[in-house]
């Protein structure tokens, strides 16, 4: 496995890695429903693929992504963190979120990492050093909310 900067042309497979991770490792933590319309449609719009292109790292084995992440050096924001399914508990997202950290420390214009943590994924974020602030709710653009935690982890006491 190898972790690069993502490019625009890996913003369908992202896509479709983010659907897969969501519709298995989030079930039974929302209702099918709002993973369902968490998860349909085509990859959005050029905004989220000029976002995949200037802050997303793909991790891939074979050529074929199976985990992700992303990072703002402006605000600290850790965002859209998905492992494949098949390929949860193998320590790949933690291997990301350690790349995103350096790269975080290395920018360093933030001093502390912040993340909105859907429900099933806190206890991994909580092993890699992050605190729970406050519960919270995601807005989605497309009329729905879910619960999340929102977490945060200082870069100094890593």
């Amino acid at each position: 496995m190898n972790i690069r900067k993502a490019l625009a042309s890996d913003a369908q497979a992202i896509f479709d890695l983010r659907n897969r991770s969501i519709r298995r490792l989030c079930k039974g933590f929302y209702q099918d429903d709002l993973l369902f319309r968490w998860t349909e449609g085509v990859v959005p719009s050029s905004e989220f693929v000029e976002f995949v292109s200037q802050l997303m790292y793909v991790a891939e084995s074979s050529g074929r992504v199976i985990g992700c992440g992303a990072v703002s050096l402006l605000d600290g924001k850790v965002d859209a963190v998905f492992v494949d399914p098949d390929h949860a508990g193998n320590g790949i997202g933690r291997k990301v979120m350690q790349l995103l950290e350096e790269i975080a420390v290395e920018g360093g214009s933030t001093e502390t990492l912040h993340l909105e943590a859907t429900l099933n994924a806190t206890p991994f974020y909580a092993k890699l050093g992050f605190s729970v602030d406050s519960a919270s709710l995601y807005i989605s653009p497309r009329g729905f909310s879910l619960e999340c935690i929102k977490m945060s982890k200082n870069l100094h006491n890593r």
